[in-house]
């Protein structure tokens, strides 16, 4: 069984403001996306990243999320961030079309 995918009203928001309509090709793409964290055995995957978010957001257990893990949608300019939680849930906490600021 694989993990639930929890939204945040941030997520949502992004989706909206982004207008990454249901159904839309770029819907689509974010699906294939949530799709690959739900099934994976372990998060994060190998190519995500983790960066502090470029704004703060609420998550879905009410706390202030500053940092988050961030994946690339494929052939997209789009970043779906998340954090894992537990081996359960995945929190989907923003959607952003600018690429995640690694710290170094």
């Amino acid at each position: 069984m694989g993990r639930i995918p929890r939204l945040t009203p941030d997520y949502i928001a992004a989706k909206e403001r982004l207008g990454i309509g249901a159904g839309s090709p770029a819907a689509r793409a974010l699906a294939r996306v949530v799709l690959e964290l739900v099934a994976a055995e372990q998060l994060p995957l190998l190519d995500d990243v983790q960066a502090p978010l470029p704004r703060i957001v609420v998550g879905s257990t009410g706390l202030r999320v500053v940092t988050a893990y961030a994946r690339r949608v494929k052939n997209r300019r789009l970043w779906l961030w998340y954090l894992p939680r537990g081996g359960e849930v995945v929190e989907l906490v923003l959607v952003t079309s600018a690429p995640p600021r690694v710290l170094e």
